[in-house]
């Protein structure tokens, strides 16, 4: 349903002929939705709503909520490295794919009414995807500075750790194009060059 096109007229549609889906349907009808476009059915489509009977909503646990921001991380970090970001993050099987623009935002709502608490680590994780999305987005300072803060949890590491080096080197990485693409080719530069320390070191 979220990739059709004009939506509110297909539930006018749906609330004007609900009846044929009686007639015509002579078996289960499954029809899933994310919660925004449940709540423009409640709001268009009300007899149908009613027709429909009560929603079962399918929520991620706790524990799942917490392990996502990591997961995603990880497996973003593992395509930058090896130059495969058009992949998409479905073939993976993770229960909660964050690399969806509304899903990420479905999940920061659930994450916040939630008031879960992060390690410093999944903070770190959070934040660079909060920066991907922003990049994406061509949202330049918010992407620096989610991946700034994220950044700073990994220097937090002795340049020994090769591990939080590599991650450092991709965060770099990633605030050179955004200062490449507001113009600002000296920060560029310089994010290129801390890049390349970081993997060489």
């Amino acid at each position: 349903f979220e990739s059709c096109k004009d939506m509110d007229q297909l539930f006018l549609i749906a609330n004007n002929d609900r009846d044929a889906f009686r007639d015509s349907f002579p078996f289960p009808l499954v029809l899933w939705f994310d919660d925004e476009a449940m709540v423009r059915l409640m709001r268009i489509a009300p007899d149908f709503d009613n027709w429909i009977g009560i929603p079962t909503r399918f929520e991620p646990s706790d524990g799942e909520l917490i392990r996502a921001p990591g997961e995603n991380a990880a497996l973003l970090f593992r395509e930058i490295l090896e130059e495969d970001e058009t992949r998409e993050l479905g073939e993976t099987g993770l229960l909660c794919n964050l690399s969806d623009p509304r899903e990420f935002e479905f999940f920061l709502r659930d994450f916040e009414a939630r008031e879960l608490r992060l390690t410093p680590e999944m903070e770190a994780d959070l934040n660079f995807l909060r920066g991907r999305h922003t990049h994406h987005q061509g949202r330049w300072d918010s992407a620096i500075c989610f991946y700034e803060e994220s950044l700073c949890f990994w220097e937090s590491f002795s340049d020994a750790d090769a591990h939080a080096s590599e991650k450092q080197g991709v965060l770099f990485y990633l605030m050179a194009q955004c200062h490449g693409q507001k113009g600002d080719s000296d920060l560029a530069k310089s994010d290129f060059q801390a890049c390349i320390a970081r993997f060489e070191s």
